[in-house]
């Protein structure tokens, strides 16, 4: 682990759980194609957005959201230095209706954001504006501190476990895919089945 929190707080720009987990565990669940879509809900200063261009090539997009313009400017820096034409930074609000197009997103990815909410008060807008930006079928990836206490990371109180962000999610036509332990976080993720009719 400190070889892991070693190697990645060299490319920190910003505060980031990015160092927490090798990146390549959570890409491998969410299995990004060439030419997709992805949202970055959360993003901070973006450093599973970059991570993400690996994934999804020049030919894919990459949509990354916070309401944190400081940390949208590091990206936006970031992408101008590496010429980077495919990752759009967006100045907005999760609690707020995205710009973004509907059915517009193959997967989406917030790390370490919910928890920084009163979720169990804006459930009601935060899942249904995440699924009506998503397609039929894709999968929302919540990664997330065990709710435990650490000497680093979230106070115990307020982490969300798995569980209650089932109950949160489920209510507005998420169901579980998968679950998978981290370490110190953790993987939950949620499809959507849309009805079109």
């Amino acid at each position: 682990m400190n070889a892991i929190k070693h190697h990645y707080c060299q490319s920190r720009r910003g505060p980031s759980s990015f160092w927490m987990q090798e990146p390549h565990l959570i890409f491998g669940e969410i299995k990004l194609k060439r030419g997709d879509s992805f949202l970055d809900l959360g993003c901070g200063v973006g450093d599973y957005s970059l991570e993400a261009l690996k994934y999804v090539g020049k030919k894919g997009k990459i949509f990354s959201l916070d309401k944190n313009e400081k940390a949208l400017n590091l990206l936006k820096h970031e992408t101008i230095i590496r010429r980077i034409e495919n990752i759009h930074p967006l100045l907005e609000d999760v609690t707020a209706p995205l710009s973004l197009k509907e059915n517009s997103v193959d997967a989406c990815l917030t790390s370490t954001v919910l928890h920084c909410m009163d979720l169990k008060t804006i459930s009601t807008k935060v899942f249904p504006q995440v699924k009506k930006v998503l397609k039929d079928g894709a999968i929302l990836s919540i990664v997330e501190c065990h709710k435990k206490r650490t000497n680093f990371g979230p106070p115990e109180g307020v982490r969300i476990s798995p569980e209650e962000l089932e109950e949160l999610a489920l209510p507005h036509g998420f169901t579980k895919t998968a679950y998978r332990d981290l370490g110190h976080n953790y993987l939950l993720q949620l499809a959507i089945k849309k009805d079109f009719s």
